[in-house]
């Protein structure tokens, strides 16, 4: 039904059953009308990460014709805490190594951000991400461009907040990236999977992969 990325744990949803994996499919879909439940992932990156009142905004990049951020709602009305959000364009500049920079010739990417502890000892924060497109890498594209790589991220992370470097080809490892899916829309994947089961017989599972390094 979907897929993360091989050095992020998380969960996956696996079905056996082909009616089912399209109705899940519908419903985890990033941009789409039908999509229900929003991806969301945990990591913990460097640095302070920004929030709207305060002082860490000034640390961030300028905005430019290719790479802007700006601050949205949540868009929930029991969430008042705002969103960063970068729109940058991400491309494959090394196929063989799967490594993506912004570039004009990019595809359209957006994510989202919002933090959520910072650790002054480690001069690291928890961070709240949230894929608005689905391109491989993106959150870890944008994050670097931030200024904020995720913790022991050798692909990403050694070249600061240069999104458009070059990298030293080395796979990618990430310290603290833990995907999950929000409650909202689960209710209606269920009922979805039980109307498929009046239908046939099905058998949906999940599985739980930990992250490699």
């Amino acid at each position: 039904c979907h897929r993360i990325d091989r050095v992020t744990s998380g969960m996956v949803i696996c079905c056996t059953d082909a009616q089912v994996a399209r109705l899940i499919q519908s419903t985890i879909d990033q941009g789409s009308v039908s999509g229900r439940v929003r991806k969301q992932y945990l990591a913990k990156v460097k640095g302070r990460f920004p929030s709207m009142e305060g002082d860490e905004c000034t640390a961030l990049p300028s905005c430019t014709d290719l790479a802007q951020w700006k601050w949205m709602p949540s868009g929930k009305d029991d969430d008042t805490v705002p969103l960063l959000q970068v729109d940058a364009p991400i491309e494959t500049v090394d196929p063989t190594n799967g490594i993506r920079r912004i570039t004009p010739k990019g595809k359209p990417s957006t994510s989202q951000f919002r933090v959520l502890e910072y650790d002054a000892l480690t001069d690291t924060s928890v961070i709240s991400c949230i894929p608005v497109t689905g391109r491989s890498h993106q959150l870890r594209v944008h994050l670097q461009w931030l200024g904020h790589s995720i913790v022991d991220d050798v692909q990403y992370a050694p070249m600061g907040n240069d999104a458009t470097a070059d990298t030293d080809g080395n796979g990618p490892r990430i310290a603290s990236g833990c995907p999950s899916s929000s409650t909202a829309g689960l209710d209606g994947m269920l009922e979805s999977i039980q109307s498929a089961k009046s239908v046939g017989t099905t058998t949906c599972t999940t599985t739980n992969r930990a992250t490699t390094s």
